[in-house]
């Protein structure tokens, strides 16, 4: 028989179901890939709150961020100010001796009145930096782009940078006298989050910086950006970029992790505090300053994994700070293959441990698993600012976990019914239900030898009973016999095997092992036959039914237990040499004209009762091999002297008589049958 509790069925589903998961991560389910994502992004989202990147004590350089906000709006007028006011912005931050000014923004439209002084402070300046946007559209080209800063080499290269066909720059004059110029293009990620950043973009035949890392460059005085390749396959893919000393690890595409911080984590200052000159001069000296817009009617508000509007100029200045401070998150080049090993890992841990578990253990276990995985994660990203994938683990985990419980659930349901089916009539309650809580100590339905006890219950002289009887009276004794006597069987946590006309046969030891089978059989053994001497008599006598005696044997040895049968009728049962014994034994309960009698192995097995030898007697099947029959008498702390001294005469009187010495062995039988009256010795006297 197949084993319902067998194993191999939710470990192969189990493993079938990771090799499906773990393809996502190779592409096989591409319409699974969106929604990885979205998980991803937001478990990312959650880390950058949770743990936001912690910038040095002490930062080089200063960033000062001079915003166009409310207050600035009420003050100097509404936006677009006239160039005649961002010419005097530049020169009031110019005498401040800033290491350099950073617009964020655009200057592609004309002001023909204020355009000559605007770029005559840019000149003056000769320290300020402004954006421009490349972008994938139908637009005609605006403005002047600027010289490209890249090696020719890398330019000529193919690498996967993404190539954009239109730009919008700055007038061809403002160009001209700014310092350099970086694009502030950023593509938000599918959920409209901007998570990443490009630091370099294609427009046709070259390569030009970002913002930011032009700012980064200007601020080091290096005259080029260097751009580290690496072979992923047979395609060259972007590793880093360099400025001087400072590498800045990218994705493929040359885009990194925005490093947020927190929100409004640099000092701000209002440009109208600027213009009307009440700023502290030294928090402006040698401090990169970006100028940008705040205000919520601008419009330059962008959603973040840390605000759902943060001005567009705090994110160029997060980058910055990333790229001077070496605090940009980056997934290293070995990722890929640290988390398919984590999930190879999960998928094999889980599918060949959790089916043995429990559901509490398995839940337990899981709780360890996820909480290692995410101090884990989270730990590297806080202190390497190493980021990690985290969704796919995460689901793979949660499938495979409700995947077992289910399977188990639905297993345990078909093993409970099946236990019921089968063990419902004949043990009691508590042990089904410790064979459901620890299925692996029971022996289930397959057959097996273990030790055991078996008893055999009879009812003397009930054929003569049922003969004189009407068969309702006779039906209505045996229910009224069976029940208190089944009752005690399970009391005592034996098995009821079967009922075969007015004889109970039980056993003790299985299902559910049981060290203690002999004591348990002897114990409720005595029980019966004091139940039935001492109240089921007394209450049958009262409504003029027959009295019943009970002869009980008692047998202990090894045992074949398990589901037997044929595939019409099957039943648990136990067959066996010492079930064969137990039989007999009941049987010459009549002979010897005793209640009970147990055979040697019980009374050695035993230790709570006080058993007195009976005889020696050869068993059908055994007679080259006679056995030793025993009566227990009652437990040992209830043991009376003159119960002591009795059963030493009788122990007396019975060696004597089965070693031969008759006439000793006759006079103690007749001294004991004067003091007791017990048929069992004139048995004895009539052999002699």
């Amino acid at each position: 028989m197949v084993l319902l509790l067998n194993k191999k069925i939710p470990i192969l589903l189990s493993l079938v179901l990771s090799i499906l998961i773990i393809g996502v991560e190779f592409g096989l389910w591409t319409g699974a890939e969106p929604y990885l994502q979205r998980l991803e992004h937001l478990l990312y989202d959650l880390r950058l709150q949770l743990f936001p990147i912690q910038p040095p004590q002490i930062t080089h350089p200063k960033i000062v961020i001079v915003s166009i906000d409310e207050k600035s709006l009420k003050q100097e007028g509404r936006w677009p100010w006239p160039r005649k006011k961002l010419s005097d912005l530049v020169d009031r931050l110019s005498l401040l001796s800033p290491a350099l000014i950073t617009f964020d923004m655009v200057f592609a439209e004309r002001d023909p009145l204020h355009d000559p002084s605007f770029i005559q402070s840019l000149q003056t300046s000769k320290s300020v930096i402004a954006g421009f946007i490349l972008h994938e559209g139908d637009v005609d080209d605006v403005g002047t782009l600027p010289t490209p800063i890249f090696a020719q080499e890398i330019e000529g290269k193919d690498l996967p940078i993404s190539n954009l066909s239109g730009f919008i720059s700055n007038l061809p004059a403002i160009e001209s006298a700014l310092l350099g110029s970086g694009f502030l293009t950023i593509f938000p990620d599918h959920d409209g989050i901007i998570r990443r950043a490009p630091l370099v973009l294609r427009h046709r035949d070259h390569l030009y910086p970002s913002l930011a890392l032009e700012v980064a460059r200007r601020y080091l005085l290096e005259e080029s950006i260097q751009i580290r390749i690496a072979k992923q396959g047979e395609r060259e893919v972007v590793e880093a970029l360099h400025l001087g000393k400072l590498r800045t690890p990218t994705d493929k595409r040359g885009a990194v992790l925005i490093p947020y911080t927190s929100d409004h984590s640099f000092l701000q200052l209002s440009a109208t505090d600027v213009l009307q000159n009440t700023v502290d001069p030294q928090t402006l000296q040698n401090a990169i300053v970006f100028i940008g817009a705040s205000a919520l009617g601008i419009g330059d508000l962008q959603p973040t994994p840390i605000a759902l509007g943060l001005p567009g100029v705090e994110i160029q200045a997060s980058l910055l700070s990333g790229l001077l401070n070496q605090t940009i998150p980056y997934e290293p080049d070995w990722t890929a293959g640290f988390h398919l090993s984590v999930l190879v890992g999960i998928g094999i841990a889980f599918s060949f441990f959790l089916p043995y578990l429990s559901a509490v253990s398995t839940l337990l276990g899981v709780m360890g698993i996820l909480g290692v995985l995410i101090v884990g994660n989270f730990g590297f990203w806080q202190k390497y600012l190493i980021a990690l994938p985290l969704a796919l683990p995460f689901i793979l985990i949660s499938i495979l976990t409700l995947f077992h419980l289910a399977y188990g659930y639905l297993g345990e349901g078909r093993y409970r019914r099946r236990l019921k089916q089968l063990f419902g009539q004949y043990v009691p309650p508590e042990i089904i239900k410790e064979m459901i809580m620890h299925p692996k100590i029971s022996s289930g339905f397959e057959g097996e030898s273990r030790e055991m006890t078996v008893l055999f219950a009879d009812i003397k002289h009930f054929t003569t009973i049922a003969e004189n009887s009407p068969a309702s009276q006779t039906k209505q004794l045996l229910q009224h016999f069976l029940t208190p006597m089944t009752e005690i069987i399970f009391k005592h946590r034996g098995t009821v095997d079967k009922y075969v006309g007015d004889m109970i046969m039980a056993f003790w030891g299985a299902p559910i092992p049981d060290l203690a089978h002999a004591d348990h059989a002897c114990a409720a053994a005595l029980e019966m036959l004091d139940v039935l001497e001492n109240k089921l008599n007394p209450e049958w006598k009262k409504k003029n039914l027959p009295n019943l005696n009970i002869g009980i044997g008692i047998s202990t040895g090894l045992m074949n237990v398990g589901d037997m049968g044929s595939k019409f009728r099957r039943s648990y049962t136990v067959i066996g040499d010492a079930v064969n014994c137990g039989s007999r034994f009941e049987q010459l309960t009549r002979y010897y004209e005793v209640p009970l009698i147990v055979g040697e192995a019980t009374a050695k097995k035993q230790t709570q009762f006080i058993c007195q030898k009976l005889d020696r007697v050869s068993v059908r099947g055994r007679e080259d091999d006679p056995i030793s029959i025993y009566q227990p008498l009652c437990l040992k702390e209830k043991l009376t002297e003159a119960m002591a001294e009795d059963i030493i005469l009788h122990e007396s009187a019975v060696n004597f008589y089965l070693s031969g010495e008759r006439d000793k062995a006759k006079i103690a039988f007749e001294q004991l049958k004067q003091k007791t009256a017990l048929p069992l010795y004139q048995v004895f006297l009539n052999r002699m």
